[in-house]
């Protein structure tokens, strides 16, 4: 007998096609179970790989051993009579295993609806290597406009700016998905002389660290939008990421007044100078007069940045906004401030509804400062939980945003929820920098979590850092009044009294308020409605003023300069978020219920 025919006559040809139709049908289960289970890729390729070794061991096993009616033997000492007698019971499992491959193959893809994996995409700030360090901006812009192309596509999560520009220089992909798990990662440099500009980016699978492309281009500044929109739709296509109408695409504009533009933002960003952006800004509208992402951010920072006294802000952002209403009415940008000037200058937050569900439609993540106003605006009509909840989700894609983290600390100390954000902030503390307003922030929830030690820890850097002691001053005294060290509290309260500005008053109020010295509290923030008019009765209305709730004259105080307790949930509002927002938006929200 030929050792083919003795090959066959021991079923090994069946077992290894048995064998290799379970390992496949084993492999479909695993992959389906293990995340469910909590288990991630690094089992399913340990299971790979103990299939893989045992295919080997699984012939040999065939080949020693047969299968007969007397149950399994060594083929030597199985009966001459019944060599093939295994034959059939081998064909029936294969046939057996076949069936059950090809019946979940059917289920799986006609009966079990799932969502489409999402993809995740980090565009890390390209490197600038020309010899002017200057071109920062330029390098950082052009990332950060690419980023912007594509916030807000179906099925891909784009990691905004802030934590992608966290990340030092020279960091490996490997890093960057371990800190964010992301499946893909963008990197590139430019190098910019004049108006020449070459640019090399590369797209990386960041699980595999295999690049998907490269790409080098060279050509002149006014090619940079056609490039930007050839990146875009090589990510879309790459990633299969399923469009709903065209494709993104960039809004060409003279060459100059887009590196303008890039520097504004930049400088903003970077905690420059405002007026330094303002100026900027006006000179990219006079090239450009059109422009609404420059007028979009010109208003942003007349508003937060502007050293000009509030009519004059007003009159300011009412122009650009109502510039921006004839160029396109139906952009993110335009519905964004439409929605802030209803409900803040306006006081019609039905009409703020119908301008943020306007802008949500357009670009649910496009500019992410408009989602920051949206968290604003659903505080001001009574909705905090949802306020905390999108917080928290823009927290988890935007980990190193600090304004972001400090919404978080607002709407958790609005509904007393500070040891849970205090557990899950340690995770984000490698993210955050050295940030006044953030240890401000931090400092109080350590307070209201009854751990004054930690918060004083907070304040005392504060006090420290140089730029914001009176800040730090304020909260020392308050940790030191919970901590019980009541000699140090009197003679520092007694120093900052005394020191106190016309501007500080409030600072003595909140003290006394929060010490239970509701005669004092009362006096001072009649001196804080004296210097900054009606509205400074608002002050009141924070969480360090929570102990004159039950004082009568409480509500007494409010009414009497006309601030408003007045119940908007008759306000209709609801922001179309993607689903997977919402649905994460909606676990947040129920978990605080719970």
């Amino acid at each position: 007998m030929s050792f083919f025919s003795e090959f066959r006559r021991r079923n090994v040809p069946q077992v290894a096609l048995a064998y290799l139709a379970g390992a496949w049908l084993l492999l479909q289960i695993v992959d389906t179970v293990f995340p469910l289970v909590g288990l991630d890729e690094k089992a399913g390729r340990i299971v790979l790989l103990v299939l893989a070794i045992g295919f080997v061991p699984a012939l040999v096993i065939a080949w020693v051993f047969e299968w007969t009616p007397q149950g399994i033997r060594r083929e030597s000492q199985a009966p001459v009579a019944v060599p093939s007698s295994s034959t059939g019971r081998f064909e029936r499992i294969i046939i057996l295993l076949l069936v059950l491959a090809v019946a979940y193959f059917v289920v799986d893809e006609l009966v079990i609806e799932r969502p489409p994996d999402e993809q995740s995409l980090v565009i890390l700030p390209f490197t600038n290597l020309s010899s002017d360090p200057e071109q920062d901006f330029f390098a950082n812009g052009l990332a950060r406009e690419l980023r912007n192309l594509l916030f807000g596509l179906d099925g891909l999560s784009v990691t905004p700016h802030t934590t992608s520009e966290a990340f030092p220089a020279g960091v490996t992909v490997a890093e960057v998905r371990d800190r964010l798990h992301v499946t893909h990662v963008l990197e590139g440099s430019v190098q910019k002389s004049g108006n020449q500009v070459r640019i090399v980016a590369q797209l990386v699978d960041a699980r595999t660290q295999k690049p998907l492309w490269s790409e080098r281009f060279d050509g002149v500044l006014d090619d940079v939008f056609a490039l930007q929109d050839r990146y875009a739709a090589r990510i879309i296509d790459d990633l299969k990421v399923k469009l709903v109408g065209a494709a993104p695409t960039s809004e060409q504009i003279d060459a100059r007044a887009y590196e303008l533009y890039l520097k504004a933002v930049d400088i903003w960003e970077e905690d420059g100078s405002p007026e330094e952006a303002i100026a900027l800004l006006e000179r990219v509208l006079a090239i450009e007069p059109d422009y609404v992402p420059a007028m979009f951010e010109l208003a942003k920072f007349t508003v937060y940045g502007a050293n000009m006294d509030r009519e004059t802000v007003e009159k300011r952002v009412r122009a650009l906004v109502a510039r921006m209403v004839e160029i396109a009415p139906a952009s993110s940008y335009t519905n964004a401030w439409l929605g802030w000037i209803a409900y803040q200058l306006d006081g019609d937050p039905q009409a703020a509804a119908d301008y943020y569900e306007r802008a949500i439609a357009d670009n649910p993540m496009r500019p992410v400062s408009m989602l920051r106003g949206v968290t604003g605006y659903l505080g001001f009509i009574g909705r905090e939980a949802e306020a905390y909840a999108i917080a928290r989700y823009a927290v988890s894609r935007d980990p190193a945003n600090q304004r972001w983290v400090a919404l978080v600390v607002r709407w958790a100390r609005e509904l007393d929820r500070a040891e849970e954000v205090l557990r899950d902030f340690e995770g984000l503390a490698e993210w955050q920098p050295e940030n006044d307003l953030l240890r401000w922030h931090l400092g109080v929830l350590y307070l209201t979590a009854g751990r004054p030690g930690d918060a004083l820890e907070q304040f005392d850097l504060i006090i420290a850092a140089g730029e914001n002691p009176s800040q730090g001053m304020l909260g020392r005294v308050l940790a030191l009044y919970d901590l019980g060290r009541t000699d140090d509290f009197e003679r520092e309260f007694a120093a900052l009294r005394e020191n106190v500005g016309p501007d500080g008053i409030e600072s003595v109020a909140r003290i006394y308020a929060w010490t239970g010295d509701n005669d004092r509290a009362f006096e001072y923030l009649e001196k804080v409605v004296d210097r900054y008019g009606p509205e400074g009765a608002n002050w009141a209305r924070t969480d360090l003023y929570a102990r004159l709730n039950a004082d009568p004259r409480y509500a007494a105080f409010l009414e009497k300069y006309g601030v408003s307790e007045e119940d908007l949930s008759h306000i209709r509002f609801d922001p179309p978020f993607p689903p997977e927002m919402q649905a994460e938006i909606d676990r947040i929200v129920a978990s605080l219920e719970n």
